[in-house]
């Protein structure tokens, strides 16, 4: 496998090396963001912003504070209409004007209707304190003339270091009411040479003190990048279009072959799942800036940021776990016969073989294109700045610096992309238009393109002006990595995107200067040394990784393992039915009804009606302890040993005794079967009957007789080999009278459960029993049903019901 790889090894990685020199080199030639880097970290900027406000005189330390670092994004991309892409270098590196810096937030966690009292502090990319906005509750009061205002202004504008007050006038002012003071505003301004912009500071005077003191650039009112936010509107909205078809896609492709069960799911739910991490730790590792300009209602700041957090987590997270577990599983079937080219690396790694030739004949040439990639990216900017064609703007976001740990950062959001762009537009989408019938070229092309028209909403990587041209960066990704993908495997594609994504937030990095950021990029780049060794040993040394048989989906078995289970459950319901009297017996004098309602899980209820010699008839209710197929089993079994020695005696404890000897060397030790035995003598309307562990037969008389249990003393059958059964069953025996009621019964009328876990219990089932006596047989356990039915309410049934009953008429 890695002939053809080891050969061209050395010049793919002398090739990587040159290009992430080359795209370096392009991407300071070409990137606007590059030239306004912050040369102070984030804590750096608190620790100044803090030095300022005790010389300001405002106590912080019962607030709660935040930074983050911005661009002036629309200043600044004015600024590249107006002078080029490199007058706005030369800008941006002499001027002074702040088109980038820190800013510091300190609050109070107070619900927004209530006054706020808030300052901010704004710190320049190289640590010298830019101004500060402090906003002040309504009720604070002292007031200046809009004369000695403008004196105190100008006064201070003077003070500022590293602004020279000459060179600014005064262009705009005006005031602000307050319930209790008057604010006056200041506007100063200085043109720029080259420019229709303008250097200005704002200066706010609030009574004796200055609350604002902002420097900051003012962009012309007329701009060809004023149609940006137009044109960038249209295409998001193509790009969520595009992207919500697809995840529409993925799902219903999901949806129908987990049905069909031709996909496996624990290899993609593994997927999602890092996915779903990585985008959490991400945003906690950015929790300074995260939720800032949005507010809910009067919700204060803090909690804002808490409920927002919530939201991403459960919606839009979510949605993108969906997506990313759906394309990878529904992909599974399209792979087919490519999977040994496609994911053998992958699958190596998924079986825990981290040293494969597998994986050594994909991670290190992955490595490679990825650094390739990113020189070939700049390459194409740089060539399409260089050709007047379009240059590059400002990007949509910081992230990397506003990181408590940058390089945490770097590692998650390469870790998303790889897993976000790799799975669905390379695994899943390339492979599914491969099935199609679309040929390699169709597939990579319109896999590039779709991936490119997505990327629009979901990547802030490059933004380009004309805006369509911002699609060609994107899209030359795209192909790279789909022919990475389709040449070489996604272990391969993912390890490309890696490390294109590893050098671009370093490059950003690298830029800035200070050690605390390249320290990071020294970190990144020992881990994609690290990744090479390893790649390159697992080439050289790694034996071949060769895929066990795909076996059927775990959760297809699951599903199999359950209908089967189902079925043999269902055998065991009829079995258990079956072996039930099919008819009640009719004896002159006496009425009989008997009934099994079993539940849900097959249980061991029996009972039965034996006809005995001299027209008696032997009445007999049993219940296996425990449930299922086992207790089904041994509940056919009790059947057929009570009816082969009832007809032998007359005795009802002689016949027990004979049945748990035979149980007990048949059944298991850890289950037994209580039974209530009865012989009847319908001539003489008397009722012989022992009790193996079961519960009393209740006995009612019609009128005011309190009810009497039949409570004859034994044990369960199958506990003891027979001498101590065999002493401790008694037998008992009574006369029955006209208007007299006997029940039998199981345990499961009296351990019938509600809703509210509460159990209908022994004493109120022999109350209710004793207050509904009179009717006939049938009509007693219609009625003891339809009570337990209504105390249960919506409660599943958990055992079986089972009820025999004897009525004695005239």
């Amino acid at each position: 496998m890695a002939r053809n790889i080891r050969t061209p090894v050395l010049f793919y990685f002398i090739f990587a090396l040159f290009s992430i020199y080359a795209g370096y080199h392009f991407s300071i030639q070409t990137q606007p963001a590059m030239h306004l880097p912050p040369q102070i970290t984030m804590d750096e900027a608190k620790d100044k912003s803090r030095h300022f406000l005790q010389e300001y005189g405002f106590e912080y330390t019962n607030f709660g504070e935040y930074a983050y670092y911005s661009y002036d994004k629309t200043g600044a991309n004015a600024l590249i209409d107006s002078l080029g892409i490199d007058g706005f270098f030369r800008f941006s590196d002499t001027t002074g004007v702040p088109l980038s810096y820190w800013q510091v937030l300190y609050y109070k966690n107070v619900p927004r209707d209530k006054e706020e009292e808030l300052f901010q502090v704004y710190v320049s990319a190289g640590g010298r304190i830019l101004g500060y906005r402090y906003f002040l509750p309504d009720s604070v009061s002292d007031s200046q003339n809009s004369d000695s205002a403008l004196v105190f202004a100008q006064n201070y504008l003077k003070q500022w270091p590293d602004v020279d007050a000459s060179r600014y006038t005064l262009v705009r002012s005006n005031q602000t009411e307050h319930p209790n003071r008057l604010d006056m505003d200041f506007v100063f301004e200085k043109r720029l040479k080259g420019t229709e912009g303008a250097d200005r500071i704002n200066i706010t005077v609030s009574g004796g003190r200055i609350t604002r003191f902002y420097h900051y650039f003012q962009e012309p009112t007329q701009s060809n990048i004023a149609s940006v936010g137009g044109a960038n509107l249209l295409f998001n909205t193509i790009s969520i279009i595009v992207y919500l078809s697809l995840s529409l896609l993925t799902l219903i492709l999901f949806l129908r072959r987990y049905h069909e069960g031709t996909i496996a799911v624990r290899h993609g739910l593994w997927v999602a799942v890092i996915v779903y991490v990585a985008l959490v730790v991400t945003v906690i590792n950015s929790w300074d800036p995260w939720g800032t300009g949005n507010n809910i209602g009067i919700i204060s700041r803090y909690y804002t940021k808490w409920i927002l957090l919530g939201i991403q987590m459960t919606v839009s997270y979510v949605y993108i776990f969906i997506n990313i577990f759906t394309a990878w599983s529904a992909s599974e079937l399209d792979i087919g016969d490519k999977r040994a080219r496609w994911m053998s690396g992958i699958d190596s790694l998924f079986a825990g073989k981290f040293f494969t030739r597998n994986v050594g004949r994909e991670l290190p040439l992955g490595l490679a294109f990825g650094a390739i990639l990113y020189g070939i990216i700049h390459l194409v900017i740089y060539l399409l700045n260089q050709w007047g064609l379009a240059h590059p703007l400002m990007p949509r976001g910081t992230d990397i610096y506003n990181s408590y740990w940058p390089l945490l950062t770097l590692l998650t959001t390469a870790v998303y992309a790889i897993f976000f762009h790799d799975v669905v537009f390379r695994k899943f989408l390339i492979s599914y238009l491969y099935r199609l019938k679309a040929s390699p070229f169709m597939a990579v092309g319109l896999s590039a393109l779709v991936s490119a028209l997505s990327a629009i909403f979901f990547s802030n990587m490059f933004d380009i002006w004309p805006s369509y041209y911002t699609l060609l960066p994107y899209l030359a990704i795209g192909l790279v990595q789909g022919w990475i993908f389709w040449h070489y495997g996604l272990l391969a594609a993912m390890a490309s995107n890696f490390s294109m994504q590893i050098l671009m937030e370093s490059s950003s990095l690298w830029v800035t200067g200070n050690n605390s950021y390249l320290y990071t990029v020294y970190g990144a780049l020992f881990l994609l040394t690290a990744l090479t060794g390893a790649g390159l040993y697992a080439l050289y040394f790694g034996r071949v990784f060769r895929p066990e048989q795909r076996s059927e989906p775990e959760h297809i078995r699951r599903i199999k393992e359950r209908t089967r289970m189902q079925k043999e459950l269902e055998i065991a319901r009829r079995v258990q039915l079956g072996l039930l009297p099919r008819e009640e017996p009719r004896l002159p004098g006496f009425e009989l009804s008997g009934i099994c309602k079993p539940a849900l899980e097959v249980g061991g209820d029996y009972f039965d009606f034996i006809r005995l010699q001299d027209g008696k008839l032997g009445i007999a209710i049993a219940d296996v302890s425990g449930k299922g197929v086992p207790a089904a089993i041994y509940m056919t079994l009790t059947k057929g040993i009570l009816q082969s020695h009832a007809e032998a005696t007359l005795s009802p404890k002689s016949v027990l005794t004979k049945v748990n000897s035979l149980m007990y060397r048949t059944i298991e030790r850890s289950w037994f079967v209580s039974m209530f035995y009865a012989v009847l003598d319908p001539e003489n309307r008397r009722l012989r009957y022992a009790r193996a562990g079961h519960n009393p037969a209740i006995l009612l008389s019609d009128g005011s007789h309190d009810p009497k249990l039949l409570q004859s003393h034994g044990i369960g059958l199958g506990l003891e080999q027979g001498p101590i059964f065999e002493k401790t069953l008694a037998e008992g025996e009574i006369q029955l009278h006209s208007g007299q009621t006997l029940i039998f019964y199981t345990d499961g009328f009296t351990e019938a459960m509600n809703e509210d876990n509460e159990e209908y219990g022994e004493e109120r089932f022999i109350r209710f029993l004793h207050e509904n006596s009179g009717l006939s047989a049938a009509a007693t356990i219609r009625n003891a049903l339809a009570e337990i039915e209504r105390f249960a309410g919506e409660a599943p049934q958990h055992d079986d019901m089972t009820m025999v009953v004897l009525r004695v008429n005239g």
